[in-house]
């Protein structure tokens, strides 16, 4: 279409015509690689090679289906290659006149500017993802462009693209697919809740909110999830009044084993709070103490609030509850079905991580959530099952006496200690 010629301005998995101007960098092997005129040398680099596209150097990146690229690997291979050129070399000590390998040089007295002949190309310096939207956690770090300023975030579907694909292609594909895949492949749908996950009855139109009421002069009610190198927590009001459970935040500490880190955030970002007042809720994993410690977790949280002033209630946690009672409570009480006395639950739209959590945790053929993405390298444990947790330890402990366990959930459960 663009009236380029394969062999006469470009050629594939070959070194290019030694006549072709020669590319800044040196390729070591032109196996995969695409080759122009005039010195632009494209890398078609897969990763699911390991160690793929280390050491690379190079000036723009250009991912196709970035959705299933594994995150990690995009920030630990792929983005450190993207070295661009100096803009800039340090001004001369002594009188010289600097000769670099391409372009210019400007010497403007206090520093010596180098002038790259392709610094105002678009493509410099630029990395471009294309996808269609992702079908699970994995690649949900995609859609975080959308909210950052130095993106250019757009959204298409195959309507916009008909002029290639046909006229009857999306009608066919509509017959021919499953509804989700037709929806997400062909129309580029969000779908962000999993066709059928451990949260079921949670719905982002329903149970989120842009703005929820918060009182300075109430106190704070906060639940944990305590896990190695992930520790997390949300941070709710009850309003009696509406009877509704209003969760204003999630707040989470990356890399330490301790959850110090993540009650000095807490802190700081409600030093304003006027009541410093919190009721605790969390997992039982709270009750062990740390190595050559003295003191449970919650031990340590109770300490640290105490030195920054708070005051603390907390009932001393038992078992978990049973994996099918939490799903039909929690699901039942987001239904909000006429007469059920449980209290509804609202979630700020900024808890985006916690709410990633909830529409992506999957469920198991017992009623168990599925918590593979807790052990997952490649999935933002952000996004992982863990602040879900902590809605799940917040509500199911807080709100048990609104629900009856039923005759087959009641047996060896014993929610509080102590």
């Amino acid at each position: 279409m663009m009236g380029l010629i394969e062999g006469v301005d470009f050629v594939i998995g070959k070194a290019p015509p030694k006549d072709w101007e020669k590319p800044y960098n040196r390729v070591k092997s032109y196996k995969n690689t695409i080759s122009w005129w005039n010195g632009v040398v494209i890398d078609l680099v897969s990763l699911y090679s390991e160690g793929a596209a280390r050491g690379g150097n190079y000036q723009f990146i250009i991912a196709d289906e970035a959705a299933l690229i594994s995150h990690q690997k995009f920030l630990t291979n792929v983005i450190p290659t993207l070295r661009g050129c100096y803009h800039k070399v340090a001004k001369l000590e002594v009188p010289s006149v600097f000769e670099p390998p391409f372009g210019s040089v400007i010497d403007r007295g206090d520093e010596v500017i180098w002038q790259i002949p392709f610094k105002d190309n678009p493509l410099y310096n630029s990395i471009t993802l294309v996808s269609s939207m992702p079908w699970t956690t994995d690649g949900q770090w995609l859609l975080d462009f959308e909210e950052d300023p130095d993106a250019c975030y757009i959204e298409a579907t195959a309507v916009d693209n008909q002029d290639v694909v046909g006229p009857d292609y999306i009608d066919r594909m509509r017959r021919t697919m499953p509804d989700i895949v037709f929806r997400i492949e062909v129309m580029n749908e969000r779908i962000g809740k999993l066709p059928s996950g451990f949260y079921s009855e949670f719905y982002d139109t329903k149970h989120v909110k842009n703005v929820l009421p918060y009182d300075t002069n109430k106190e704070l009610i906060i639940s944990f999830d305590f896990n190695a190198g992930f520790n997390s927590m949300i941070v709710a009001q009850f309003d009696q009044a509406s009877n509704t459970l209003n969760i204003i935040d999630d707040i989470y500490v990356k890399g330490n084993l301790i959850v110090d880190d993540l009650v000095e955030a807490f802190m700081d970002r409600y030093k304003h709070h006027q009541l410093k007042e919190v009721d605790i809720y969390g997992d039982r994993n709270g009750n062990n103490r740390y190595a050559g410690s003295t003191y449970t977790l919650y031990q340590t949280i109770e300490n640290l609030l105490i030195e920054g002033g708070w005051i603390y209630n907390r009932s001393e946690k038992g078992l978990d509850a049973p994996h099918k009672f939490k799903h039909d409570m929690i699901n039942t009480a987001l239904k909000e079905k006429e007469g059920s006395q449980l209290p509804k639950i609202r979630i700020a739209k900024k808890c985006k991580s916690l709410i990633i959590s909830i529409n992506t945790a999957p469920i198991t053929e017992d009623f168990k959530k599925d918590k593979k993405s807790e052990r997952s390298s490649t999935i933002l444990q952000e996004h992982a099952t863990h602040l879900s947790d902590c809605l799940d330890n917040l509500y199911i402990f807080a709100f048990k006496d609104y629900y009856s366990l039923g005759t087959s959930l009641s047996g060896g459960w014993t929610p509080y200690i102590g």
